[in-house]
């Protein structure tokens, strides 16, 4: 399957997952992860820095950023343990990093979207 049809059909099956827990996708994050996994962990982690240098301030798009590392771990959990634990990785910093950098307010706002 060429890259970009797999990279959008990626995209829609996250933007369906976040219409069925009443959220409305904001990015197109879910589809530059899946772009990414044509270079492996290190085009992942590459777009993961990206994201986080250009959007970590951004409690909005963080939020769908984690929630997107999560819905990868289980996109390939069965089928490619070693990109899920990649993914894994990473959602486990990202979740860190929201916890530690939100505060008051958008902390809450943080932990109710990620519910």
């Amino acid at each position: 399957m060429n890259i970009f049809r797999y990279a959008s059909a990626c995209e829609l099956m996250f933007e369906s997952f976040l219409n069925e827990v009443g959220k409305e996708r904001k990015t197109t994050f879910f589809a530059d992860l899946s772009i990414a996994e044509c270079y492996g962990a290190k085009g992942v982690k590459d777009t993961y820095r990206r994201v986080m240098r250009s959007w970590g301030n951004n409690l909005e798009f963080m939020c769908e950023w984690v929630v997107c590392l999560n819905q990868k771990i289980w996109q390939h959990y069965e089928k490619n343990e070693p990109l899920a634990r990649v993914y894994d990785e990473l959602w486990r910093k990202a979740d860190n990093y929201c916890r530690e950098h939100f505060k008051g307010e958008e902390l809450s706002q943080y932990y109710a979207y990620i519910d």
